[in-house]
């Protein structure tokens, strides 16, 4: 399936195949995983993720997280057919690979509360994982210089308060403060807010 999508042009021919598992490539500053698995009821599902290469080798092995982006339509049927792989899945793949335009981008949407819909892909963005995210959202920030977005994310930072969790359980923005102490020593400098 994953040679068909590169043929297709879905997946870049630079791409490194984990067999029966998925591809992953860098182009530019963003680092792209496309992995398959399959549902109990054996439907194909996959994940697209999508990563900030200086974030990654900054933080490898720490936690850098990446955006991962899934089909809006859920788990799907295995395909029977090298055709039907390239109409019901290639598509979406497409999506998921122009999904983050540049590191901004990314960076928006690491910061970013809920999930986000766009065409046929959203990305998964859970609340338990958004005070990680706005911290690490500040590092690349940062990096980038772009004042503008680094005061948007502080600004969230300083707001406080919690966020609700799916399981009834309540996530308090605090925790960012723990990561950014925990990451501060992994950079070799404080992440402050």
């Amino acid at each position: 399936m994953l040679r068909q999508a590169i043929k297709a042009g879905a997946i870049p021919v630079e791409a490194s195949l984990v067999p029966r598992r998925g591809a992953e490539w860098t182009a530019g500053e963003l680092s792209y995983g496309l992995w398959l698995g399959s549902k109990h009821g054996g439907e194909l599902t996959w994940v697209f993720n999508v990563g900030d290469v200086r974030l990654e080798s900054w933080m490898a092995g720490r936690g850098a997280r990446p955006v991962p982006i899934y089909d809006s339509r859920g788990a799907l049927p295995w395909p029977v057919s090298a055709d039907e792989v390239l109409i019901d899945f290639v598509r979406p793949w497409q999506a998921a690979a122009e999904f983050v335009k540049d590191r901004v981008d990314f960076c928006r949407l690491l910061a970013s509360s809920e999930d986000v819909r766009r065409g046929p892909v959203h990305a998964w963005l859970p609340p338990a994982n958004y005070p990680a995210r706005l911290v690490q959202a500040l590092i690349v920030a940062r990096d980038l210089g772009d004042e503008g977005l680094e005061e948007q994310i502080v600004a969230k930072l300083h707001a406080g308060g919690s966020v609700d969790l799916p399981t009834g359980r309540v996530t308090d923005l605090d925790q960012a403060r723990k990561w950014a102490r925990e990451w501060s020593d992994v950079l070799g400098y404080e992440v402050k807010f």
